[in-house]
Parts: structure tokens; sequence; C-alpha cells
């Protein structure tokens, strides 16, 4: 959230126009964008294994759509587009519609990936914002 501190104040003191606003670094453009996506998808993985924990492998509308917010998130990051992780996650939201459908499809399965799996990118990401 310093990042957006930083680049509100800098539009405060230059009252930045539309011309002088495509000025700002594309860096911190895409840092905020990372930084989003990061948010996005540890939030999703948090409360997955919460909502896991409590009630299992039933529907949730609200663990699809956290799911589904990392997928949108996502879109824009260069370092998740190559690999195919952006259809795991959005087939990680399409998963908790209904589970126990996934489920009885053993291929289907192998289109969702494993929350660790989501971990390691993210752990990823995090790197490559902190360098």
């Amino acid at each position: 959230m310093e990042l957006i501190q930083a680049i509100s104040e800098i539009l405060r003191i230059y009252e930045i126009s539309g011309q002088e606003i495509a000025s700002i670094p594309k860096e911190l453009n895409e840092r905020e964008k990372n930084l989003t996506a990061l948010t996005a998808m540890r939030t999703a993985t948090r409360e997955t294994r919460l909502f896991i924990q409590e009630k299992g492998y039933t529907p949730s509308k609200r663990i699809s759509e956290l799911w589904f917010d990392a997928y949108k998130t996502s879109l824009e990051i260069q370092a998740l587009k190559n690999d195919g992780f952006l259809v795991m996650l959005y087939d990680k939201s399409r998963f908790w519609e209904d589970p126990q459908n996934w489920f009885l499809n053993p291929l289907g399965m192998e289109l969702v990936p494993r929350l660790f799996i989501i971990e390691e990118k993210c752990d990823i990401l995090m790197k490559k914002l902190t360098q």
C-alpha cells in the first residue's frame, strides 16, 4: 500500500494532467498489478484452506468468486501468461461452483491446481517484487 500512497503523493505534488499521467514510470504500474494479483491469489488460497477445514468440499459462491478475482487480476501479469497457470486459476473458480461434479471426472481434476502449486507461483511473484 506504500506504493499507492507514493503515487498519490506524486499526483498531488505535480497536479498531473492527462498527458503527464502517461509519463508515470511503467514499472510502478506493473508493480501495482503484481501486488494486486499476488494479494488476490494469497487471499483465495487462505480462504479456501479455511473453508475446506470448516465445510469440506461443498459448493461455495464466495470461494468461486475469490478464485475468479485471482484469475482476473492475474491476466496482465507477464510472468503468469505462458505456462497455463491462468487457466488453472479459472478452473479453480469453476471447481468451487460444484466440487463433487469435478471429483466424478478424474480428467477434470487434473485441471484443478493444488493449493501448494498456487503458493509456489505466489512465491515466484513475490521474489520478482522484492528484486
